[in-house]
């Protein structure tokens, strides 16, 4: 009988091959009298996938299609095997052709450079064996065959949801009403408190029941009554399920990040931790909220001018966000500024002395309906605001040149395959000044930009922006400049340091002198791996690490010249999966579980409260 229904999948199998292979002739013959290209293996991929996946739907609800399509239903009962052995008949095979069908997929999906699947790995894997669980539970249903195969489509749409709910449930829970979350067919449109792979494996989970229940009701099962089937299938499968959902929503809440929070350290000494719902303020008078409509997003663009830090803050999915001042003496929370209505603000904020730089749109942020952005400038005292038009949707700042009284803001925005720098003044003169292949540098009153093979060494003047001097260097040459970039105030850099990799190893760290306008070298002798952070009162720091997944930092050094000198080692932290460590514009954090600790540039003080 094992043989037999062997033969029985590997006929099904050929022929749904047959019509994979038809259907992408047929795109194969369309492009060749259509006006796009075939590419025969993104083709195969996409409908590999689809295909497969059609497959475990199909091998379980037809599991026994044969037997009722040729009445030998009754016959199969009465033969000399348990309902559980001849219900491991049935799935083995049916199970095994699948997991062989899922291991060709993982390895075109290792061979795919592109990855043109459907949905992605982890979705299509909780999705396809999924599919294949729930099918099998309504196999044995005698009946119209389509009313059967919508109702387990139903089943398997009601398992998706139920995974979902759960996914939302416990990032309401954390987060609170405040953040508006949606609820959809297969993810929850916002941010998840925890790792959103766990989402698809919570209904596969969720899919055993169907399973444990199939083998409780086969074990009685009466062909003359499949009510009586689905009645005790019902009876087993209710509060299997419900449970199942209980203990996935504890298991799920138990999972959530530890370290999820995001930091920000003031100048003081001060920290203000973030879960996107609320902001707290941790300092020696201990940790306590600061109260704001809004969430405060920290890590889009934070200023710190005149004893107040100005921060954005978005209500979550609207984006309908604002502009934030906290007074970090009491830390009083007040509203600087508001898009009118209909508008929204963009990502990133600038700052510069007394001025604030931001783009606003126009339409709200999911709105289908959208009109052109503008670059506004907000004085600081005096709360003024001017409004300048762009052509362009995005931008960012990578400095402010002082010309005759007069502040030129510089920025840059993709356009062609490559960087178009540009300067602004608070009047709305616009003027395209260079073009660069690599992020511009803007520091000591120097415009650092690169192409066709070269550094170029620029000034603003009166008469305009001047190449000064080019430099030939390889492109592959990367220097790392911009962490705090919202703070303008902070690029009057003398030197700029970068490294360059040997199959991803440091070859050597290179040295940009702005004063003499020359490029060097020098070994970065034990040194294999890190990044470059650049920190207060011109100092330029170096993180090494051993491992980046997850990162393992080794020490931390500050450049000095054409050299490095070790500032602290962290051999004491216990890196882990629950450990990790982040660069913040004044100091860094590591966690190590639930455990936070802060240390401040420029002399690595840890924060003690």
């Amino acid at each position: 009988m094992l043989k037999k229904e062997f033969k029985e999948i590997i006929k099904q199998a050929t022929l749904f091959f047959l019509l994979m292979g038809f259907l992408i002739l047929v795109f194969k013959i369309r492009s060749v009298f259509g006006d796009y290209k075939f590419n025969f293996t993104e083709y195969f991929l996409i409908f590999y996938q689809l295909f497969i996946f059609i497959f475990s739907f199909f091998f379980g609800i037809s599991m026994f299609s044969n037997e009722i399509r040729n009445n030998g239903f009754e016959y199969m009962l009465t033969l000399p095997f348990s309902r559980a052995k001849l219900l491991m008949i049935k799935i083995l095979p049916r199970l095994a052709v699948l997991i062989l069908l899922y291991l060709v997929y993982l390895i075109l999906l290792s061979l795919s450079a592109s990855d043109p699947f459907l949905i992605t790995p982890v979705l299509f894997n909780s999705l396809y064996f999924s599919l294949f669980l729930v099918s099998t539970s309504f196999s044995v249903l005698r009946g119209n065959f389509v009313a059967n195969s919508l109702f387990t489509l139903f089943s398997f749409f009601f398992l998706i949801v139920a995974a979902n709910l759960i996914a939302w449930l416990v990032t309401i829970n954390y987060f609170g009403k405040s953040m508006s979350f949606k609820l959809s067919v297969f993810t929850v449109e916002g941010h998840y408190p925890f790792n959103s792979d766990m989402v698809p494996v919570l209904g596969f989970l969720l899919a055993i029941p169907f399973t444990i229940s199939l083998f409780y009701g086969f074990k009685k099962y009466d062909i003359r009554s499949p009510k009586r089937y689905m009645k005790r299938f019902s009876i087993l499968f209710v509060p299997l399920f419900l449970a199942g959902m209980l203990l996935s929503y504890f298991a799920l809440n138990s999972s959530i990040y530890p370290y999820y929070e995001s930091f920000y350290i003031t100048e003081e000494g001060a920290v203000l931790k973030n879960n996107m719902v609320k902001t707290t303020v941790i300092d020696k008078g201990g940790e306590r909220e600061i109260g704001d409509s809004f969430p405060i997003w920290l890590w889009w663009g934070s200023y710190e001018w005149n004893g107040s830090l100005y921060t954005i803050s978005y209500r979550h999915r609207n984006y309908d966000g604002k502009i934030l001042k906290i007074d970090k003496t009491n830390f009083e929370v007040k509203d600087v500024y508001v898009p009118e209505e209909n508008k929204h603000l963009a990502r990133l904020m600038y700052g510069y002395k007394n001025y604030l730089v931001f783009f606003e749109k126009e339409g709200k942020k999911h709105s289908k309906k959208k009109g052109g952005t503008e670059l506004v400038f907000f004085n600081i005292k005096t709360s003024e605001v001017k409004k300048v038009k762009t052509s362009f949707n995005y931008s960012q700042f990578c400095g402010v040149a002082e010309v005759n009284n007069k502040r030129l803001w510089v920025g840059y925005y993709i356009k062609k395959a490559g960087l178009t720098i540009y300067s602004v003044d608070e009047d709305g003169n616009y003027k395209e000044v260079t073009r660069s292949e690599l992020n511009p540098v803007y520091s000591n009153e120097m415009l650092v930009t690169y192409t066709k093979g070269h550094f170029q060494f620029g000034k603003f003047s009166e008469s305009g922006y001047e190449i000064v001097k080019r430099v030939k260097e390889e492109r592959g040459n990367f220097y790392n400049h911009n962490n705090g970039r919202n703070d303008l105030n902070r690029l009057g850099f003398k030197f700029l340091y970068g490294r360059k990799y040997k199959d991803e190893i440091i070859e050597k760290f290179l040295m940009i002198d702005l004063e003499n306008l020359e490029i060097t070298s020098f070994d970065p002798g034990k040194i294999k791996k890190g990044f470059i952070r650049r920190g207060p009162e011109n100092i330029t720091f170096f993180t090494s690490f051993t491992n980046s997944d997850p990162i393992e930092l080794d020490k931390i050094y500050k450049f000095k010249g054409e050299g490095l000198v070790m500032l602290k080692d962290f051999k004491e932290v216990e890196w882990s999966l629950s450990s990790d460590f982040r660069h913040l514009k004044n100091g860094f954090i590591i966690r190590e579980g639930r455990k936070v600790r802060f240390f401040t540039y420029p002399d690595l003080k840890e924060l003690k409260f």
